[in-house]
């Protein structure tokens, strides 16, 4: 085009996201002060909010930010760019990225609202998929968390439902039941996931020992 290279042309004009990333690396140096730490976190936040005036949906850049404000302790920013991130992808990594702010923010204030929130986000990832053992457990666990260990069994029984054919679901069910519990119930689902996928003896014989004595 006009006889310019095809590099010229892609070039992004805006490079703050890379320049904000580049400043939380400077986070991982184990020769930084905390000074150093505390400017280089101050100097990322103004770069990604620099780059978000021009691409406010931008998901990596969400993310940083979020990420920085949680870091040092500014909660209802936060939560801000979560409940952004949620409205720009609800997808699967983009929920529980968000759900894990909320929960942070939870388990700081013991606030039922936050709580709330972080249900209907568990519940938006397994929606969004329904395969994922690993969401169901997580969603449970919160039940067991607050006293609600039956609802959390029901969870983990749809988990099955729907999975049935699916070694995870097994797994993480049994690990709830044992969690819960119910060491005696693990045992014998992991016996039985143990003749119906073989492939994963070792993970069941691993499991049945550490449930030895329980």
């Amino acid at each position: 085009m006009d006889g310019k290279p095809i590099c010229a042309i892609l070039e992004r004009k805006d490079k703050s996201d890379f320049e904000a990333y580049e400043l939380t690396q400077q986070l991982n140096s184990p020769d930084a002060t905390g000074e150093e730490r505390m400017s280089a976190v101050q100097q990322a936040i103004a770069k990604y909010r620099q780059y978000l005036q021009n691409d406010p949906d931008n998901e990596s850049a969400i993310i940083g930010i979020m990420g920085l404000y949680q870091a040092v302790g500014r909660t209802d920013s936060a939560l801000w760019f979560a409940d952004h991130l949620v409205k720009v992808c609800p997808s699967e990594n983009f929920l529980n990225s968000a759900s894990n702010v909320y929960m942070n923010a939870m388990q700081q204030t013991r606030n039922q609202e936050l709580l709330n929130r972080v249900f209907d986000l568990k519940r938006q990832i397994i929606t969004s998929n329904p395969r994922s053992a690993e969401n169901y457990y997580q969603l449970a666990m919160l039940y067991a968390q607050i006293g609600n260990p039956h609802e959390g069994r029901v969870i983990m029984d749809k988990c099955l439902e729907k999975n049935g054919g699916s070694f995870t679901a097994h797994y993480y069910s049994a690990i709830y039941m044992a969690q819960t519990g119910n060491p005696q119930g693990a045992r014998e689902l992991i016996e039985k996931s143990r003749k119906k996928f073989p492939a994963h003896k070792e993970e069941c014989d691993n499991l049945l020992q550490q449930l030895q004595g329980r």
